[in-house]
């Protein structure tokens, strides 16, 4: 439906609106600047910092423009002296409270109070009583609480019943004695984007406490690969070391926000490295030079190349992949990757938001995809999306329906399902990858896409089938057609950055990349960077392309998937074609979909009664982030909290 559109004036210039919009909103999107604290366009109106005022003609007192709707031929002033004494009364309460520890804040030099209070302030103050003293509050492991601070714009009260749906924080009481309080340290996968909405230092990051102020840090755009939705970040370092990770904005993908994994496992970067080359001479792992090690895979390849089987892990970007695909053709060995089926997620996260029916199979997407599971929480709020989950029963953060823990509970409510979806215009099934680590996992794929296409989930105008795929190389993989079926009883396995473990003592195990892990037994070991070491891109589960931009440099000595397999390459005396000449369509945003499409047949079995497993997990979810102490600690406390609320049940 489209919105009725209106004229208003703003400090003497016409503008158009749409009736229903706010004045601020109007304002942000002619670029006239309105100070605000409380105010996000992510969240609810709540109108409590009451820094927005702005004058309106024929109303005698200023007023929120952050929660006035705009009506035709309003006149609003912005900046004349009403409103700047409203604006300096309002930070002088504010302030009042406000305890004068900027020196030491680590909110210091990009806090919105010294910004406004700089630029909108007075000079002085009436008050010159004592100031008050709230005590901190426990928000766990991740978040770092100074609560004196606070100045009660609610944000982080909104964003965590909002967005992350878990309800864990409240604003409590009223005037001077109100403070922001919890249940206990955060359990949301997403808590850590309250520290970025904050206005004030009253919540920072406690990992990174007093680790380097802002203007000391050197900021670097990339993307976070620890999950296939691959969300924009901002990655701040200093003397060769990463400081913090903050979100990038992007709507097509993370909007503003980022996972707690994606902001905080960048400690594994420091702990349990592989900084050497190993062979295993004797039964002993010996350390040899990078040109021993390359040249050992490179004479591996040559002699025994069709005896070899590789495993690519979660990390692996396209120019590696493609480097691969080049060997490969060359001396025929097979490669796996974390599903073996080509699918993707068809529908964009924004297009999710639009959906009206969602069936949920197989995937715990608080842990798979937080992000996504953002974006079907936005829809069951703002688009009453009705959600029915089918697998084991996760921690759902939003209204649903449960209809088993198997196939065949499915199979039961297939005839309300079909009349539920054909009522809907815009519906979604969302598999996860768990599924398609069956035995039948064809027969499974094949029955539940046959379903999607006979009741309208994949229609001309619309394809709501969606597999959230688990790793940042996942869709690379099957662009380039590595994705074969895993062959793990081959002569020789070659593993990327992907756990194994050998299926007999003949075997011989390459293992290439950053941090070893629990009974790792490699034959050849070679160190690779990890991921924000290193230049790539990536495809995520939506089919864009994104560059993943060098953040630091590895360590001497450590080298990126990419140099080793071209220095097999060049060993090999082969030459690496030109990836975008030979697939010149990654050169686009976003690449068709249309050939990740997995074929339906019609005689593969399906086990109906196997329950459907869930095998995820959130902060130690791969190699990398199992490294991470912070992760670690993280995990713990979440594990620790739920046995704790089940004693108190």
């Amino acid at each position: 439906m489209e919105k009725e559109k209106i004229k208003i004036i703003i400090d003497g210039q016409e503008v158009d609106a749409f009736k229903g919009e706010t004045i601020m909103q109007v304002a942000n999107r002619i670029k006239k600047e309105i100070p605000y604290f409380c105010y996000h366009p992510k969240l609810s109106i709540a109108a409590n910092c009451r820094m927005c005022m702005v004058e309106v003609e024929g109303i005698k007192k200023p007023i929120t423009s952050c929660s006035y709707p705009v009506n035709d031929g309003m006149v609003v002033n912005t900046k004349n002296e009403m409103v700047k004494e409203a604006r300096e009364d309002s930070l002088e309460f504010l302030l009042a409270n406000h305890p004068l520890d900027c020196p030491i804040c680590d909110q210091g030099g990009e806090c919105d109070l010294q910004d406004l209070s700089f630029k909108y302030g007075k000079a002085d103050s009436k008050f010159d009583e004592s100031k008050r003293v709230v005590e901190d509050k426990e928000f766990g492991t991740l978040v770092k609480t100074c609560m004196t601070r606070c100045i009660h714009c609610s944000r982080c009260v909104r964003f965590m019943d909002e967005t992350a749906r878990t309800h864990e924080s409240a604003l409590h009481l009223r005037r001077n004695a109100a403070e922001i309080t919890s249940n206990g340290p955060l359990q949301s996968e997403i808590s850590g984007n309250i520290i970025d909405i904050c206005p004030v230092g009253a919540l920072t990051s406690k990992p990174n406490e007093y680790y380097g102020r802002s203007w000391e840090l050197t900021s670097t755009e990339s993307i976070d690969a620890l999950d296939a939705l691959c969300s924009n970040i901002i990655a701040q370092h200093k003397n060769n070391k990463i400081i913090r990770i903050i979100p990038k904005e992007n709507e097509n993908v993370n909007e503003e926000w980022i996972s707690n994994k994606a902001r905080y496992s960048f400690d594994a970067l420091k702990y349990q490295r592989i900084t050497k080359p190993y062979k295993k001479i004797n039964g002993k792992l010996v350390e040899i030079s990078f040109k021993d090690a390359a040249l050992e895979l490179a004479g591996i390849l040559k002699n025994k190349g069709e005896k070899l089987h590789s495993i690519i892990g979660p990390f692996v970007d396209l120019e590696s992949l493609h480097l691969l695909k080049n060997l490969k053709e060359k001396f025929g060995f097979s490669t796996s990757a974390s599903v073996q089926f080509k699918e993707a997620a068809n529908t964009t996260v924004t297009e999710m938001e639009e959906a009206d029916f969602v069936v949920i199979i197989g995937c715990n997407l608080r842990k798979e995809a937080p992000l996504v599971n953002v974006r079907i929480k936005k829809a069951v709020d703002q688009n009453n999306l009705k959600a029915y989950v089918l697998g084991k029963d996760w921690d759902v953060n939003f209204s649903y329906k449960y209809l088993g823990d198997s196939l065949a509970c499915f199979k039961e409510a297939e005839v309300c399902l079909a009349d539920l979806l054909s009522k809907a215009k815009k519906p979604l099934m969302i598999l996860g990858a768990d599924l398609l680590k069956r035995e039948d996992a064809l027969g499974v794929l094949s029955y539940l896409k046959k379903f999607a296409q006979k009741h309208g989930v994949i229609k001309n105008d619309w394809n709501g089938f969606n597999l959230i795929h688990q790793y940042a190389s996942s869709m690379g993989s099957q662009y380039f057609d590595l994705n074969g079926k895993a062959d793990l009883d081959k002569e020789i396995i070659y593993s990327i950055g992907k756990k194994f473990h050998k299926n007999n003592e003949n075997q011989y195990f390459i293992y290439q990349g950053t941090h070893p892990y629990e009974g790792l037994d490699a034959d050849l070991i070679i160190p690779s960077s990890a991921y924000l070491e290193k230049s790539g891109s990536y495809i995520n589960l939506n089919g864009f392309v994104q560059v993943s931009n060098k953040v630091i440099d590895a360590k001497d000595g450590i080298f990126s998937d990419y140099k080793i397999l071209s220095c097999l390459l060049n060993y090999l005396s082969l030459s690496s074609d030109d990836m975008l000449l030979d697939f010149p369509d990654l050169k686009n945003n976003r690449i068709d979909l249309s050939g990740f499409q997995s074929e339906i047949k019609a005689d593969s079995k399906v086990d109906f009664d196997k329950k459907i497993e869930d095998s995820s997990f959130f902060y130690l979810d791969n190699i990398f982030s199992k490294n991470s102490p912070v992760m670690a600690k993280a995990e713990a406390e979440i594990k620790t909290t739920k046995k704790a609320e089940v004693n108190n049940d």
